[in-house]
């Protein structure tokens, strides 16, 4: 039961870094107490991607911490979880990843456990119930914040602007399409080989593509970057060098 949790979740941590967006890891219980923990569907809009799980108790919640440890940007957690020692995780997750933000729900009685936390470097403080609409706005000011001047160094003289669909050389500047942006957002945030189907999925939405429309793309795209700066994996896709 436990392994078939764990593969999930990394499944889709895994699906969701794909997409080359934010990415947030929500953390849940309810009420009804089950035993057995839960993944959540993972929903995608325009700027970000969210994904997560319900559990019930402490042994699941340390258990999450090899899997999102550096792997997801944001984090949403509830403070108050029945038999679970939130603080604890936020503690140990500090540890080894200072970089992912945090933010926290609770309530006004949870409020000394608030204190013993905000010097964690706490993004966001929500004061439960909280509506879905409570957690849009949320993403999307972590995503803006973000993603607001994030850039990839490509060499010393050149660097990849997302935001601004921007390629910017020493000497000139190019503009991406769409796609382009999307596709080096996944290669620079990745560092792995992208498949030509996954390309075709990510990308154009469609699996049965002819493969030639792929190879024009990619020849297009290596006029605005330096030389070898995408190399092909003959037979399966494309890497960063």
């Amino acid at each position: 039961m436990m392994c078939e949790f764990i593969d999930k979740i990394s499944l889709n941590i895994k699906e969701m870094k794909s997409y080359g967006k934010t990415s947030f890891f929500t953390i849940s219980t309810t009420t009804k107490q089950e035993i057995k923990p839960y993944a959540t569907p993972i929903r995608i809009n325009n700027d970000f991607c969210v994904t997560g799980c319900v559990i019930f108790d402490m042994k699941v919640l340390l258990s999450l911490l090899k899997l999102i440890d550096g792997k997801v940007d944001f984090i949403l957690v509830d403070i108050n979880f029945p038999k679970m020692d939130v603080v604890k995780f936020i503690k140990e997750l500090r540890c080894s990843d200072k970089s992912t933000q945090i933010a926290l729900s609770f309530s006004y009685e949870d409020i000394y456990k608030v204190l013993k936390i905000v010097e964690q470097d706490i993004s966001k403080l929500l004061l439960n119930p909280i509506t879905n609409s409570d957690l849009e706005k949320l993403f999307e000011v972590f995503s803006k914040r973000y993603n607001l001047n994030i850039t990839y160094e490509i060499s010393n003289f050149c660097v990849f602007e997302p935001n601004d669909f921007k390629i910017r050389c020493q000497n000139n500047s190019y503009s991406l399409t769409k796609k382009e942006c999307i596709f080096l957002e996944i290669m620079f945030k990745n560092q792995k080989t992208i498949s030509y189907q996954d390309m075709k999925e990510y990308l154009w939405k469609d699996s049965s593509m002819n493969d030639n429309v792929i190879h024009t793309f990619i020849k297009n795209i290596r006029k605005k970057l330096p030389p070898k700066t995408i190399l092909t994996i003959k037979g399966v896709g494309y890497k960063m060098n």
